[in-house]
């Protein structure tokens, strides 16, 4: 299956991500199973999704600013600080198989709502 999309040139990449993403999200695909996971945007720029929930773990990836990302558990790990906040909630996100912090994530409470521990 391919999707296309024309979007305006003034479309910022995350923005642009977001918007297929979206679109292949809501498609009902015959004998295809929807994965488990409540779905959150980000916030900030080449946000590190790393391999395990401490700042010192692998970089495995990094996000562009504004993509929404599928989270399928949280736990407590290395606390993160981004001034005014801080945080040792870490999201698990299984598209990209690593941990990202909850600060990252636009969600009023250190720990997601809706989403199980890991």
């Amino acid at each position: 299956m391919a999707v296309f999309t024309l979007q305006p040139t003034t479309t910022s990449f995350g923005a642009a991500y977001t918007n297929v993403n979206r679109i292949v999200r809501s498609l009902d695909v015959p004998g295809a199973a929807k994965r488990a996971g409540s779905w959150f945007g980000t916030w900030g720029t080449d946000v590190n999704v790393r391999s395990n929930p401490t700042t010192g773990s692998t970089v495995l990836t990094r996000l562009p600013a504004g993509v929404e990302v599928q989270v399928s558990c949280q736990e407590q790990g290395g606390t993160v600080v981004v001034d005014p906040y801080t945080n040792d909630w870490w999201a698990y996100l299984p598209l990209y198989g690593g941990y990202v912090t909850n600060i990252y994530l636009t969600s009023p409470d250190n720990q997601l709502p809706g989403v199980p521990l890991c």
